[in-house]
């Protein structure tokens, strides 16, 4: 053998292990998709590791593809349609449950001081809508109008706990950090 060729088997055969160790990797944990239970797992990993150990010794590297390319196939074939994922990860079940609001809102907790902070200091009116148990705010210095649940302001005896919902518009007139 010289050395490049020796040099080409042993990048083969390296790559050759690389396959077959995510092979079994992701046949095993498709296996636990299927089998509910740890008890069935456990018997169904142990059949499993031994499909994967009666070709352990095979040392042609086109038998050893052939083999690989054949486990490649069953496992396609055999592939759960709806495999566990982890709830957190991409694809769980709560994964962006609750999303991110969308840019521009910004979610203050109403408390005395923010409630009069803005008042006092950039709206001009404040109209109660019996309807929606809501406070329109009209801003000063813009045309916006700020909604938000409130139940600190003392005229006003609503429901909900406070969340303002401030525009990106509006946070350019004040700091947030002033709060």
């Amino acid at each position: 053998m010289s050395g490049v060729s020796s040099a080409a088997y042993f990048a083969r055969r390296a790559a050759q292990k690389e396959r077959v160790r995510i092979l079994y990797r992701r046949a095993l944990k498709d296996t636990l998709n299927w089998a509910v239970h740890r008890h069935i797992f456990y018997r169904d990993a142990s059949d499993l590791r031994e499909k994967f150990n009666a070709n352990q010794d095979v040392e042609d590297v086109d038998r050893i593809d052939k083999l690989i390319a054949h486990g490649e196939s069953e496992y396609d074939k055999w592939r759960h349609p709806d495999p566990y994922i982890v709830p957190w990860a991409p694809g769980g079940s709560k994964f962006c449950r609750n999303p991110t609001p969308p840019a521009g809102v910004i979610f203050l907790l109403n408390t005395y001081h923010v409630t009069h902070f803005l008042i006092h200091k950039f709206l001009s009116s404040c109209v109660a809508d019996a309807d929606r148990d809501c406070v329109q705010l009209r801003s000063r210095r813009q045309p916006l109008i700020l909604t938000f649940h409130i139940f600190s302001y003392p005229s006003i005896k609503l429901k909900h706990p406070g969340v303002a919902y401030v525009s990106e518009d509006l946070l350019k007139t004040f700091k947030v950090d002033q709060l």
